[in-house]
């Protein structure tokens, strides 16, 4: 049997972005590039104003699956901005998207003391801070079957350290198969479907607790399109018996 020539195919990047506002520094910021279609393996690389980010201090980068890499930055500094480029190579080739990273502020000291009291005795009011977590989606178009998604949720404020936790229509990830979540960074969590099948699709809700309080944000996945199969065999040859070659595809 002759096998039919196999096509590689691109890496496709969903777009990825810093979010909507301006970040402050002294801020976190976490952004992922996730591939939701290509062949594997792929490999991921940054640049930040086309530097690699190897050269540029507090700058965390991390691969979660086999699709998606996380860029996490605890600490913003003056020198984090700029514009990002995540780059994803394969055997097809390779394939790249940017996002720029706006980066306010200045850095203020806060001395506290009472005038009621020697100037060696000093006092100081603790404010906890509630965390404040960055709006997150699953992108502007469903996803389909047999497709992959990854998707982040991240803290721009609030006291350290916070627990993060994760549910789909109001039931614990770690209960749901193919469901992968896991902490990046002190202020982000990574949520990660390699493989959607039907009952992936809902409200997904990200909780974030610290000693302040609970602060939550929910996303909603659909999932869209039905399971497939494509045999594929020889036409030059007698069709019995024959070796047929099975893919998974959505249409």
């Amino acid at each position: 049997m002759v096998l039919m020539p196999l096509f590689s195919v691109l890496p496709k990047i969903l777009p990825f972005s810093f979010g909507d506002e301006p970040a402050y520094l002294g801020d976190s910021t976490t952004v992922q590039c996730s591939v939701s279609s290509g062949d594997l393996p792929v490999k991921f690389s940054w640049i930040l104003n086309e530097k690699p980010l190897s050269e540029i201090d507090g700058i965390t980068i991390g691969l979660f699956g086999k699709k998606t890499s996380v860029l996490n930055i605890d600490l913003l500094s003056e020198h984090h901005a700029g514009n990002y480029t995540c780059i994803v190579e394969n055997d097809a080739g390779h394939s790249s998207h940017s996002a720029s990273l706006i980066v306010k502020g200045t850095s203020i000291f806060l001395f506290c003391f009472s005038l009621l009291y020697s100037p060696i005795s000093y006092s100081c009011l603790l404010l906890l801070v509630l965390p404040k977590i960055l709006p997150f989606t699953f992108g502007d178009e469903p996803s389909h079957l047999g497709e992959s998604t990854t998707v982040q949720c991240s803290v721009s404020v609030g006291d350290l350290p916070m627990k993060f936790a994760w549910k789909l229509n109001g039931k614990p990830v770690s209960e749901i198969a193919g469901i992968h979540s896991g902490a990046f960074g002190k202020k982000a969590s990574v949520l990660s479907i390699e493989l959607l099948v039907e009952y992936h699709a809902g409200n997904y809700t990200c909780v974030v607790e610290n000693s302040a309080g609970t602060s939550s944000y929910l996303s909603e996945l659909i999932v869209n399109g039905t399971k497939s199969v494509l045999i594929c065999f020889d036409l030059f040859f007698s069709p019995s018996p024959f070796n047929p070659i099975y893919s998974s595809r959505n249409f």
